[in-house]
């Protein structure tokens, strides 16, 4: 979950488009539709999601260090 978060965060605050719904240009009949510009709540939710997928990390690499440590003693 958390390199889903981290990948997809990072896409995010990159490129202002989202990876679920990237607000491709759109072809309807035969005239292309161009995309919209990147919003800025776009980058900041990547920045949201690359926190939290770090914050997941964290965690892990805390309990990986704790069970180390309990193991040892």
């Amino acid at each position: 979950m958390a390199v889903t978060l981290i990948a997809g965060g990072r896409h995010q605050r990159r490129t202002g488009r989202s990876i679920v719904n990237p607000d491709r240009p759109v072809r309807v009949g035969d005239v292309l539709l161009p995309e919209g510009p990147p919003r800025k709540s776009k980058r900041v939710a990547g920045r949201i999601y690359l926190f939290l997928g770090w914050f997941l990390v964290l965690g892990g690499v805390i309990n990986l260090v704790n069970g180390i440590r309990a193991a040892r003693s």
